[in-house]
């Protein structure tokens, strides 16, 4: 099967977890977010300087906050879907005098490294929770990246503790050391607010059922019994939700006691079978 792409299309953020604290991780998805925002604009990278790149959950969706410019010309804001790439909001002003100061020292054309800001936010979010006092206590990250503050690179660094406390940090992208620092109690609110963060696989699964599509044991299903098989007959070694060319798939492969390997894709709206191949194990 291939290989399932991360980033702007199917499928969720990864979660991995480090002392207790859940705190996302990604493959260059701030980079595909940020190609995504200047293609549509029609800006070349080098002409620009990309000064915000924030991933979020809010309003039961994650999403990448993106904002660059073209110095002494222009300023644009894009909002994207995390999960399926869709601008979900866009805007873009023209540059004012006051602008000079704010962004000075803010050069364009700079070409990140993917592999160096991951370890750095993670970095930052360890001082974040280690300043709050709250390592092992099951801290959960809904937005970080990067931003540029009263003339600062800074990495944004938000979390909570579930029915306790939110925290809002800025940390210092060149000496790690905290910037600002607030907290607040928190709320009934909050409890709808970050539920699909909380439960990633019910609103998941709430979301599919609603739609109409088919889930990841409806999709299963219907390629063992394509096979003239039962659930009893195979071990089901993967099934997931993924893009490949531009086609949003499911990808389903199982196999049976006496060797048979079975690959299916399967169209999640239809439930067509797109493809599918069998072989044995030598």
């Amino acid at each position: 099967m291939k290989k399932r792409v991360l980033g702007m299309i199917a499928g969720a953020l990864l979660l991995t977890f480090v002392t207790g604290t859940a705190v996302q991780a990604w493959d260059a998805t701030f980079e595909e977010a940020v190609d995504v925002a200047l293609g549509n604009a029609q800006v070349a990278a080098a002409d620009s300087a990309v000064y915000k790149k924030v991933w979020e959950f809010s309003d039961g969706k994650q999403k990448y906050d993106i904002h660059f410019l073209i110095p002494g010309q222009t300023k644009y804001e894009y909002e994207i879907d995390a999960m399926t790439g869709d601008i979900l909001e866009n805007s873009s002003e023209a540059w004012e005098a006051e602008d000079d100061m704010e962004y000075q020292g803010l050069t364009g054309g700079y070409t990140p490294d993917p592999e160096a800001e991951t370890a750095a936010i993670q970095e930052a979010v360890g001082k974040a929770i280690e300043d709050a006092g709250e390592f092992g206590t099951g801290a959960v990250v809904y937005r970080f990246g990067y931003d540029f503050e009263n003339g600062k690179k800074v990495i944004a660094v938000d979390f909570f503790i579930p029915g306790q406390t939110k925290y809002e940090y800025d940390i210092d992208a060149e000496t790690g050391e905290v910037v600002t620092r607030e907290q607040e109690a928190w709320e009934a609110d909050d409890d709808l607010e970050f539920k699909a963060l909380l439960n990633p696989e019910e609103a998941k699964a709430a979301d599919t059922a609603a739609s109409g599509e088919l889930t990841e044991a409806d999709a299963a299903a219907a390629a063992i019994k394509d096979a003239g098989l039962s659930e009893g007959d195979v071990t089901v070694t993967e099934c997931q939700r993924e893009m490949d060319d531009g086609i949003e798939k499911y990808s389903v492969s199982f196999r049976t006691a006496d060797g048979a390997e079975y690959e299916y894709d399967i169209d999640p709206k239809t439930g067509a079978i797109l493809e599918k191949s069998m072989e044995y194990d030598d």
